[in-house]
């Protein structure tokens, strides 16, 4: 008896039969795939900024209550003379305790920040500077600030160098009805490698955390 010939769509319509929903599952994967990268390229934040502020509060603020960047209207220049002036603000939110499905979240995206030195100034409240106050991630606040206008209990020392320094009376924070208690704020690090934009930026703090400490 001689053997069967099977034409190339019996071969096809043979392997479909038997392996259709592992094809479907490979094709819906890869659609998932394309989607995920579609919807993140297109929501990939092309803005330049001229300064970056990072919160780090146990509380969640919402758009009405922080409107930083009205209050930094004309202390904010356009570093990088594109003809835009831009304030980016990153707001994480950890509790005291830090043991939520949230706090995590925050606390990876704020390492990714740190690790990168992405951030000019970065606001506390008192509980989160604690947490992260062992950390080498602070330049010396006496480089953008006299610290003789300060009383000595509202400035926060690392290993002896100040590091932050508490917004009491803030007029900034006032105007945005601020309701956190012990706000305080400190410059990010910079970096080795930092370019001409970064090293503008950290400079133009100066004039923010002199517009955050008017009263």
């Amino acid at each position: 008896m001689s053997e069967k010939k099977y034409s190339l769509w019996d071969k096809i319509d043979n392997f479909w039969y038997y392996h259709k929903w592992k094809v479907a599952g490979v094709i819906f994967l890869i659609v998932a795939i394309i989607a995920v990268i579609g919807f993140n390229r297109a929501n990939t934040d092309k803005r330049v900024y001229d300064f970056t502020a990072i919160s780090v509060f146990a509380r969640p603020m919402t758009t009405g209550d922080y409107t930083l960047d009205k209050q930094l209207e004309g202390v904010i220049t356009d570093i990088d003379q594109n003809g835009d002036t831009a304030l980016k603000m990153s707001n994480y939110y950890i509790t005291e305790k830090a043991n939520g499905s949230n706090d995590q979240m925050s606390m990876g995206q704020f390492e990714s920040d740190l690790a990168n030195a992405r951030g000019d100034i970065i606001l506390f409240d008192k509980a989160n500077l604690e947490r992260y106050l062992a950390r080498d991630i602070f330049s010396d606040i006496s480089d953008y600030t006299d610290l003789s206008q300060f009383p000595a209990e509202d400035i926060i020392y690392r290993n002896d160098i100040p590091v932050a320094v508490r917004l009491s009376d803030s007029k900034a924070l006032s105007d945005m009805n601020f309701i956190i208690d012990d706000i305080y704020v400190s410059v990010m690090f910079t970096p080795d490698y930092a370019d001409e934009k970064t090293l503008a930026s950290r400079e133009l703090a100066k004039d923010v955390i002199e517009k955050l400490i008017i009263k």
